[in-house]
């Protein structure tokens, strides 16, 4: 019966862990995301940062209701677009 016990534990956490291998791993949009095109790097740069704010700003608006990255990556998307500048690669925009 004890051996019986162990093996109930070790599926347990074998389960778990395979659950929580595949949490996807999110992470906030960036100057990378974007290609700079004709913008000088000084430009860009400032761009950036001004966009990174207002998607801080978006963020913290939030207040922790609903999905924190998004609202950053969707406010960062829309001020680099708004700008003229492109998504690198379109394939992870889907959702944003």
């Amino acid at each position: 019966m004890r051996e019986q016990g162990h093996e109930m534990k070790v599926l347990a956490i074998g389960a778990c862990l395979f659950l929580l291998a595949g949490c996807e791993h999110y992470v906030d949009l960036d100057q990378d995301d974007f290609l700079r095109g004709n913008a000088p790097p000084q430009q860009f740069a400032h761009d950036n940062a001004a966009c990174q704010d207002r998607a801080m700003i978006a963020q913290a608006s939030a207040g922790g209701n609903g999905d924190p990255h998004g609202f950053y990556n969707r406010e960062y998307r829309a001020c680099m677009q708004r700008l003229g500048y492109h998504p690198a690669s379109p394939v992870g925009f889907g959702g944003l």
